[in-house]
């Protein structure tokens, strides 16, 4: 393995909308749509707004900016933007998932795709494209990095925590097997 992360870089940087298929462009659509609907619900029904909010207000970021939270009329910072709609889409837990990796790759991209677009003055096509882009990183980063963890990581609910859990949600591993889990994604 050599130069992964500079022929990664090479394809996002070099990425045009024409060069994109029609099919991944469509889901990309779709996926994006999806997002947006749950995070639109959630900033009004997900019981975890509120703490958010205060959260934000606790650490003086709830100051107005020119950025869309989705379902929100308030305006905010582009950062603030990009990690409220993020939290807010991934907080029903009805955002897509990315099985190979399980992970759940629109509530970083999509945010930071239409947070970045909007401060620029981005078109849609170039939204779209960075969208298409940021999936193509995070997936594949996401099945280098935590799809060869998974296997140390049950879900559901374990009581008592067994295996190569100690803890609900951390990885109870000898650092030399995590180093030889990692070196061989």
């Amino acid at each position: 393995m050599a130069n992964e992360t500079a022929t990664l870089a090479a394809y996002v940087a070099d990425l045009k909308f024409e060069d994109i298929p029609p099919e991944v462009l469509e889901r990309a659509k779709v996926l994006t749509l999806d997002f947006l609907g749950s995070t639109i619900r959630a900033r009004r029904d997900a019981e975890s707004t509120p703490s958010l909010l205060k959260m934000l207000e606790a650490l003086a970021l709830d100051g107005k900016g020119e950025s869309t939270v989705f379902g929100d009329s308030k305006t905010w910072t582009p950062a603030v933007a990009a990690l409220l709609n993020g939290a807010l889409g991934h907080s029903l837990d009805f955002d897509d998932t990315h099985a190979d990796s399980s992970l759940h790759p629109s509530a970083p991209v999509v945010p930071a795709a239409f947070a970045v677009g909007e401060m620029v003055g981005a078109s849609g096509r170039d939204v779209l494209t960075a969208i298409v882009a940021g999936y193509e990183v995070c997936c594949r980063l996401g099945n280098a990095l935590v799809a060869p963890v998974l296997a140390y990581v049950p879900e559901g609910g374990i009581d008592p925590p067994s295996g190569h859990m100690l803890y609900p949600g951390t990885i109870s591993l000898p650092d030399n097997v995590f180093i030889k889990v990692t070196e061989y994604a």
